[in-house]
């Protein structure tokens, strides 16, 4: 467990790394980051790195979640995974990385199930969410204004973005530029994503994916079913 640390890095390019010796090839399974404010990265925030992915066994029961990650420098990522099975990504706030936001690639299969939700992520250089190696995704109730390029088999509901490549399942979702923003979030323009009660489009109209509290530790549904997004309405 890493729990309740803050880094404001200064010329240094990992936050926190979590990888293995070249003996054994085994990282350490059962492994949860929680509530870290990360600031400065240059290369990532927080990885999930295996030295070699051709002979390493996949860690077990990984756990990223209620971590705010900032004040990124040059092309840095927030997330870095190449490796992991049942890693669980959630209600992490992800401002404006240099490249990526989420980044899961190993050049090979060696992620798998991995749960991406309620997690607000914006300015990302390049992508927000990019998945493109591994299979079980499920990406649920995040607020990504911006892009989400994840591989074909993933599941992808209840989320806001700006834009939508790949993806396998995809419903109740909605693209931000097909609304009018300041109707739906509190604050658009200053990344208040809460809902506004004109936010019809997203009020009690999700999909059941059985995952609660929201970001800010609400439960889920308020209403007669979940929201789309990372917050959900109180009426």
């Amino acid at each position: 467990m890493i729990e309740d640390v803050r880094l404001e890095l200064t010329n240094w390019g990992v936050g926190i790394d979590m990888t293995g010796p070249t003996s054994p090839t085994k990282m350490r399974d059962n492994i949860t980051i929680r509530n870290a404010y990360i600031s400065g990265a240059s290369t990532y925030a927080i990885g999930l790195w295996s030295p070699s992915i051709s002979t390493y066994t996949m860690p077990d029961n990984i756990t990223i979640e209620n971590c705010l990650l900032k004040n990124f420098i040059g092309t840095a990522r927030g997330i870095r995974l190449n490796t992991g099975n049942n890693v669980i990504i959630r209600r992490n706030v992800i401002m404006g990385a240099g490249s990526y936001g989420i980044y899961a690639y190993a050049g090979g299969t060696e992620i798998n199930d991995v749960n991406i939700y309620y997690n607000v992520i914006y300015g990302s250089g390049y992508t927000d969410i990019y998945c493109q190696d591994g299979t079980a995704y499920e990406i649920y109730n995040n607020t990504i204004d911006g892009t989400i390029n994840s591989v074909s088999s993933a599941t992808i509901r209840n989320n806001f973005y700006q834009s939508l490549t790949s993806g396998g399942t995809a419903s109740h979702n909605i693209d931000i530029g097909d609304i009018t923003p300041s109707n739906y979030f509190t604050n658009y323009l200053g990344h208040n994503y809460n809902l506004k009660s004109t936010a019809i489009g997203a009020i009690d109209v999700g999909y059941n994916v059985s995952l609660t509290p929201d970001i800010v530790g609400t439960t889920v549904p308020q209403g007669s079913a979940t929201d789309i997004g990372a917050y959900e309405y109180i009426p």
